[in-house]
């Protein structure tokens, strides 16, 4: 005989005439799945959207303006030649790869991601306003146009370059800065070599990136900034626990009377004579 449930039970006959408990399940209230449909209805519709990519692929001699009304869609560039690619509106990413003599637009476009990735690209020039990052993996003779205002402060604007990388140049205020690699080492490095270049005042540096903690990409004159920073900030922290440790005479009393009860406790195991 199965155990006796709590819920509702009854006798049910078989065609052999033999009793058995039949369960009965209780029905669900109307409210309650009302409320149910209503709630899947709702994470539904602040269901963040899924990203889609707009592809352009072995396009020769082409000429494309693109609007882009979605925010979260990619736009990729795979092994294209002597075109022109205006792109406009908001975007999630925007790729380019193993393409030749094109030229792409960017003035009116905003990438949510706020980095252009370019990957074994030949003769690309780029014009661009509000892109903080450009990363270019082997690379030649490319040229990215920036306004005067990017790069002029720290994290607000880098090209961030492969080691494999040749002629890549900038162009601000009718001026053109090459990315010159310098040969220095670091133990901070993670495989390949990776260089940063931005302004500095009215210079034009290219750092080495080395990479620290969970992989965060930093220069070694950032390091020592961030360092410097962090040791100042914890000299300050200390001091300002120091004085509010002086200004409690509850803390100062705490601290004497720790402080003369382990001085008598540790006299009276001196004077405690030592047994036979």
């Amino acid at each position: 005989t199965p155990a006796r449930l709590l819920y509702k039970i009854r006798l049910e006959s078989s065609s052999t005439g033999s009793s058995f408990p039949a369960v009965f399940a209780k029905p669900v209230p109307l409210a309650v799945g009302d409320h149910y449909k209503h709630l899947l209805s709702t994470m539904a519709a602040f269901r963040p959207p899924q990203r889609t990519q707009l592809t352009f692929e072995k396009e020769n001699d082409q000429e494309r303006e693109v609007e882009i009304s979605h925010p979260a869609q990619t736009v990729f560039l795979h092994s294209n030649s002597k075109g022109t690619y205006i792109i406009k509106g908001k975007i999630a990413k925007l790729i380019a790869e193993s393409c030749s003599d094109c030229v792409l637009k960017l003035d009116e476009c905003m990438v949510v991601a706020g980095m252009l990735e370019l990957i074994n690209c030949t003769a690309i020039r780029v014009q661009c306003s509000s892109i903080p990052t450009i990363t270019a993996d082997n690379c030649t003779n490319c040229v990215f146009q920036v306004p005067p205002s990017w790069g002029r402060q720290r994290g607000q604007g880098n090209l961030i370059t492969s080691e494999d990388c040749d002629n890549v140049t900038i162009t601000s205020m009718g001026e053109v800065f090459s990315v010159n690699h310098p040969q220095e080492a670091s133990d901070l490095e993670l495989g390949v070599k990776q260089y940063t270049s931005r302004f500095a005042g009215n210079q034009f540096v290219t750092e080495l990136v080395i990479r620290e903690g969970c992989g965060y990409a930093t220069t070694i004159e950032d390091k020592r900034i961030a360092d410097e920073k962090a040791a100042l900030n914890g000299k300050i922290m200390q001091d300002a626990l120091r004085g509010i440790v002086r200004s409690n005479p509850r803390s100062r009393q705490s601290s004497s009377t720790t402080s003369s009860t382990h001085r008598s406790t540790h006299s009276h195991r001196q004077s405690k004579p030592n047994p036979p």
